[in-house]
């Protein structure tokens, strides 16, 4: 068994198998430090990763938005992002409200690349963005 991060694997064979994943307590009582001092290395982690350049041009881009509870469902969020079409790497992406200023942070990130054409859902947010958009039918961008 292989206890990596907030999952744990099990070797079948010569190959690791995802048994479970796990939560901030999970992790406490396996390593035997506070929640605190958990998630406090986990922001930690975070604030070293960057967000990479995109070099690319010209593609088909798909931009869409997902619904996350956290907690009792009053509490939801969203994470709105963009993913190139083809390769299905995630461009950009915000999570929080799914308000006006989230979806222009998206949208922006995406114009820069200069897309041939950009997908999306009917969400009238998009179209007050920017004028150049292409709307798909409903349920037609999710990729992720």
């Amino acid at each position: 068994v292989i206890k990596d991060n907030a999952e744990i694997y099990q070797y079948v064979g010569d190959e690791a198998v995802l048994i479970e994943s796990v939560g901030i307590r999970f992790i406490s009582r396996l390593l035997n430090i506070s929640k605190t001092t958990v998630i406090k290395r986990i922001k930690y982690l975070a604030s070293l990763v960057s967000k990479p350049i995109f070099e690319e041009k010209h593609q088909y881009y798909e931009m869409d938005e997902m619904r996350v509870v956290v907690g009792r469902k009053k509490e939801e969020a969203w994470i709105t992002y963009a993913i190139n079409r083809n390769t299905k790497q995630v461009i950009d992406f915000v999570a929080g409200r799914k308000t006006r200023v989230n979806i222009s942070v998206i949208t922006k990130s995406v114009f820069q690349l200069f897309p041939k054409m950009i997908f999306t859902d009917r969400l009238p947010t998009y179209k007050s963005s920017y004028q150049i958009i292409n709307i798909t039918t409903r349920k037609g961008t999710q990729q992720l």
